[in-house]
């Protein structure tokens, strides 16, 4: 394969990934969020309203990974969705930037997170009750 090539792919590849970042991380694909100060360990389970097919993602503003198997994405400071990974995603443990596959609308089943080098594929969207759960870390401070 020539390297034109394969430059090409790298950068059709790049175009469809968007960066969510920690504290250090850089922007991509016009979104990003900065992980947030420690957050107080609650079960979001708790907080779920729904199952969604996909999820708008044009806007990233925090991001959480409570467990291997799950992130939190919150789109906008009143939106948040948990994700259900397919199997543990190890690498998510003090990442401090991890990437979406999809560019503005995320899909379970069809797209995923990369993280370091790992891709985990997202097996469910679920909404989060967003006030319940602000309201929750905040008692638990």
């Amino acid at each position: 394969m020539s390297r034109s090539l394969v430059a090409a792919l790298l950068l059709a590849l790049a175009g469809c990934m968007q960066t969510v970042n920690g504290p250090a991380g850089a922007q991509a694909s016009g979104a990003s969020a900065t992980r947030g100060a420690a957050k107080p360990k609650l079960d979001y389970r708790e907080y779920t309203t729904g199952v969604a097919l996909s999820a708008d993602f044009s806007r990233l503003d925090d991001w959480d990974s409570p467990d291997p198997e799950h992130v939190v994405l919150w789109s906008t400071p009143n939106r948040a969705y948990l994700l259900t990974l397919f199997g543990p995603c190890y690498e998510l443990n003090g990442a401090p930037t991890i990437a979406l596959t999809g560019r503005t609308f995320v899909r379970a089943d069809a797209d995923a997170v990369l993280v370091r080098g790992e891709r985990c594929r997202i097996q469910r969207i679920e909404q989060l009750d967003a006030r319940r759960l602000k309201a929750a870390q905040e008692q638990a401070k």
